[in-house]
C-alpha cells in the first residue's frame, strides 16, 4: 500500500472511530462502509465497522465483520473477543465460548475474556466451568463489580448460598447504593429461607429506588409466602406501576387475589397476562383455576376453555417399542409436584404403597420443590425415583422414554407445578390424569381420566377430552393424617348453639355459596359460623362480612380465625359441629379431614366432577344422608342435624372408626381396582387412542 493510501486509510479509520465514540453511529457507519469499499483488505476497518453494528444492536452483521477481519488477521485478539461477544448476544453460546477460548490462547491474562467465557458458561448452566473462569478473572482483577455479581449468580447455581452472599457483599462494598445488588442479596436470603433479612434487603433497595419494579415484585412474593395477602397485593400493584407490561407480575397479583377469594379480579389479571404473553402456561393454568371456582361458568364453557388452551400445545406423535405382551409386568410412572406435605399426597400415598410389585414396576417422577419428610417416605416406597425439577420438558420426555414407561399418570392437571408440557409431547404409550385436578386437562395426548359413576355419571354431556375410567372402588382413596388430635364432643353440647364451619380456601367462598350459607344460618336460630383460613386478612374479612350482612346475617355471628392452633390446623375441627361444603368446586381434601376429625359435612351435589367430589366421599363413607340434591335440601339437612345434637354426638364419636373401615381408606382394594384398569387399557387395541367411554 502506498504512503498516500495508508494515510487515507488511517484518516477514514480515525474519523469513523471518532464519530462512533461521539454516538454518531449512522455517520460512522457511512464513513467506514466507504472505507471498506476502498480498502477491502483492512482488518482494522472491518473491525471498526463491526463495532458500529454491535453498538446499533445488529449483532448478526457485527459478527460477519469480525469474522471477515479474522480471515485477514487470525491473531487479531480484539476482533476475536468481540466476535465471541456478538455470538453471546445472539445466544449462540457454543460459538461464543469457542471464540472466547481462542481469545485466551492469544492473551491468557485477559480479564475480559475469562469473565465473558464464565458468563457464557453461566448462561448454559455449566456452573462448575463458569466458576473456574470467573475465579481466573478474579485472580487478574479483584475489584470488579460485574465479576462479583456473576460469581454470586454462579454460586447460586451451585446452591452455595453462603459464598453467593459473600460475593454480593463484596459487590455492595464497591457500590453501596446499588438497588440491584440489594435485590440480589434479598433473593439469596430467600433461597437460604432467611425471609426476615430478605425483606430488609428489598426494603433497602426500594429506599434507594422507589420505582424498582423487581424489588416491589420480590417483596410481594415474600408477603404472599407469609400469607400477608393485602400487602402482597399492594406490592404487585406497585410493580405494575413501573412495569405495566409484565405478565409474571399480573400472574402473581392474580394468584394473590385468588387466594384472597377475589376470583373475578384474579381472572382479569390472568387474562391481562395472556394478552401480554399468549403462550404463558402459568397464566393459562391460573385462568382455568379461577374460572373453575366461578359458579357463573357452565360445564360446557369450562370445557371449551380447557380444550382451547390444550389445543395450543402441538401434540407429538410417537412410535413406541414397548413390549405389547398384555400379561407382562407393566411399568407405571407417576409424575407429580406434590410428593411432599400437600393435600394431593394423601391420595397418592395409598396407591404407591399398595402397588403389586410382582406385576407392576413403579416409577415416581418428582417435580417437588419443597422436599420434606413426606418426600422421603415416597422415595422409600419405590425403587425408581427420578428428580425432574431441573429438567425441561424435552429432557424429561427423553428420560421417561428411556425408562420404557408403559402408562404415565399425571397427578397435577392444571394445578401449580404441573408438567403438562411433558404429556403434550406423548412421553408414554398410555397417558392418564388423576389425583390432582378435578377436571379435564384439555389435552388430546392424555388418553384417560380417573373418575367414578358418582363424579361422572353415565348419560351426561361430554365435557372432557380424555376417555373416562370409572373406578368401581370410587375415584379416590384417602390416607388419613398421622398423629391427628383425638375427636372431641360437638361444641354445641357445651355452647348451647350450633357452630357451622368452613376451612376451605377462600376462592371457594363465592357469592352463591355465601347466599346458601346465609340461608342456613337464618334457618338455624342462634347458630354461628367459624371461617378458618391462614390466608384471611382485613381485606378478605371485610369483604365476607359485607356479603353475609347483605344476605341478612349479622356479621357478629361469624368468627374469623387465621391463626393456626399450636397442635396444627386439624385442631380447628374441635370447634365445629357441622362443616358446610362449597360449590361449584367442592372441598375434597377438606371433607376427608373433617370426617376424620369427627365432623360431618353437608354437600350440595353439583353438575360437574369438581362439584361432586364430596358426594363421592360421603357415598364411600356410607353417609348419603349428608348429600343435598338442591339448595332447599341443603338447608333442610343443616336444620335437621342442628336440632339433633344427640345424633351429632353419636355420629361424631364413631366417625373415625367408620371412615377408617370404609372404602374411602381401603388402599389395597382401591389399588387392585386401579391396577385392573391399568391392565385393561394396556390390553385394549386402541392403546393411546380415543374411543367410546370405558367403564370398569
Amino acid at each position: 500500500m502506498s504512503e498516500n493510501n495508508n494515510q487515507s486509510l488511517q484518516s477514514l479509520y480515525q474519523k469513523g472511530i471518532e464519530l462512533l465514540r461521539s454516538g454518531k453511529t449512522d455517520e460512522a457507519g457511512g464513513i467506514l462502509e466507504h472505507a471498506r469499499t476502498l480498502f477491502p483488505q483492512s482488518a482494522d476497518i472491518l473491525f471498526a465497522l463491526g463495532n458500529v453494528y454491535r453498538v446499533c444492536g445488529n449483532y448478526g452483521k457485527a459478527a460477519q465483520q469480525f469474522e471477515d477481519a479474522l480471515k485477514l488477521r487470525p491473531d487479531f485478539f480484539a476482533a476475536r473477543f468481540n466476535l465471541g461477544s456478538a455470538f453471546r448476544e445472539l445466544k449462540q453460546y457454543d460459538r461464543a465460548a469457542a471464540h472466547f477460548k481462542y481469545a485466551l490462547e492469544l492473551k491468557a491474562d485477559s480479564f475480559e475474556a475469562h469473565l465473558s467465557l464464565g458468563m457464557v458458561f453461566k448462561e448454559q448452566n455449566r456452573f462448575a466451568e463458569a466458576l473456574e473462569e470467573l475465579k481466573a478473572a478474579l485472580s487478574i482483577r479483584g475489584n470488579s463489580l460485574e465479576l462479583f455479581v456473576n460469581l454470586a449468580e454462579v454460586y447460586i447455581g451451585l446452591k452455595n448460598y453462603d459464598d453467593a452472599l459473600s460475593c454480593f457483599y463484596s459487590a455492595l462494598a464497591l457500590s453501596p447504593d446499588s438497588p440491584d445488588i440489594l435485590n440480589g442479596l434479598g433473593n439469596t436470603f430467600i433461597l437460604k429461607k432467611d425471609h426476615v433479612r430478605a425483606k430488609e434487603c428489598y426494603v433497602r433497595a426500594l429506599e434507594k429506588n422507589p420505582g424498582f419494579a423487581d424489588a416491589h415484585f420480590n417483596l410481594g412474593t415474600l408477603m404472599r409466602e407469609w400469607n400477608r395477602l393485602d400487602e402482597a397485593i399492594v406490592c404487585f400493584k406497585n410493580a405494575l406501576r413501573f412495569k405495566p407490561d409484565s405478565a409474571p407480575v399480573f400472574v402473581n397479583l392474580g394468584e394473590s387475589l385468588l387466594a384472597a377469594g377475589e376470583i373475578k379480579e384474579a381472572e382479569e389479571c390472568f387474562r391481562k397476562a395472556l394478552q401480554i404473553d399468549p403462550g404463558y402456561c402459568l397464566a393459562e393454568d391460573n385462568l382455568l383455576l379461577a374460572m373453575s371456582y366461578n359458579p357463573s361458568y357452565s360445564c360446557s364453557q369450562l370445557f371449551e376453555e380447557h380444550r382451547k388452551r390444550g389445543s395450543r400445545r402441538i401434540p407429538v406423535q410417537r412410535v413406541f417399542t414397548n413390549d405389547p405382551n398384555p400379561d407382562r409386568r407393566l411399568k407405571i410412572g407417576y409424575l407429580s409436584p406434590d410428593f411432599c406435605k400437600h393435600p394431593a399426597a394423601s391420595f397418592m400415598e395409598p396407591v404407591i404403597r399398595n402397588h403389586d410389585r410382582d406385576n407392576f414396576e413403579v416409577f415416581c417422577y418428582s417435580q417437588t420443590v419443597n422436599r420434606d419428610i413426606k418426600t422421603e417416605m415416597f422415595k422409600s416406597m419405590v425403587n425408581n425415583w427420578r428428580e425432574i425439577e431441573s429438567l425441561d420438558d424435552k429432557k424429561t420426555v427423553e428420560l421417561i422414554i428411556s425408562d420404557e414407561i408403559d402408562i404415565l399418570v399425571d397427578c397435577a392437571g392444571h394445578m401449580n407445578g404441573n408438567r403438562l408440557g411433558v404429556f403434550a409431547q406423548r412421553a408414554a404409550p398410555v397417558q392418564i390424569t388423576g389425583f390432582g385436578y378435578p377436571g379435564t386437562t384439555g389435552l388430546y395426548t392424555i388418553d384417560y381420566r380417573l373418575s367414578d359413576s358418582v363424579a361422572d355419571p353415565d348419560g351426561e354431556e361430554v365435557c372432557h377430552t380424555e376417555k373416562l375410567i370409572r373406578l368401581e372402588s370410587g375415584f379416590c382413596c384417602y390416607a388419613p393424617p398421622e398423629n391427628a388430635p383425638e375427636i372431641t364432643a360437638p361444641p354445641a353440647v357445651e355452647n348451647g348453639y350450633l357452630t357451622f364451619g368452613s376451612t376451605h380456601t377462600l376462592a371457594r367462598l363465592n357469592e352463591k355459596v355465601i347466599r346458601l350459607w346465609a340461608d342456613v344460618m337464618n334457618a338455624v336460630d342462634r347458630s354461628r359460623l367459624l371461617i378458618f383460613r391462614s390466608t384471611l386478612t382485613e381485606r378478605s374479612i371485610s369483604r365476607l362480612k359485607a356479603a353475609f350482612d347483605k344476605c341478612g346475617v349479622d356479621p357478629d355471628r361469624i368468627e374469623f380465625q387465621s391463626q393456626v392452633p399450636s397442635p396444627g390446623h386439624l385442631a380447628v375441627y374441635s370447634r365445629i359441629d357441622l362443616l358446610l361444603d362449597t360449590f361449584p368446586w367442592s372441598g375434597h381434601t377438606t371433607a376427608c379431614e373433617s370426617l376424620w376429625m369427627g365432623v360431618p359435612v353437608i354437600t350440595l351435589r353439583g353438575d360437574r366432577h369438581a362439584g361432586r367430589m364430596v358426594a363421592c366421599v360421603l357415598s364411600m363413607a356410607g353417609m348419603p344422608e349428608f348429600i343435598a340434591e338442591s339448595a332447599d335440601d341443603y338447608v333442610r339437612i343443616a336444620g335437621k342435624w342442628a336440632a339433633d345434637v344427640d345424633g351429632l354426638l353419636k355420629t361424631r364419636a364413631g366417625l373415625r372408626e367408620r371412615i377408617s373401615t370404609s372404602s374411602l381408606c381401603d388402599g389395597e382394594k382401591f389399588t387392585r381396582c386401579l391396577e385392573e384398569n391399568y391392565r385393561r387399557v394396556w390390553m385394549s387395541e386402541d392403546r393411546g387412542q380415543k374411543s367410546e367411554d370405558s367403564k370398569n
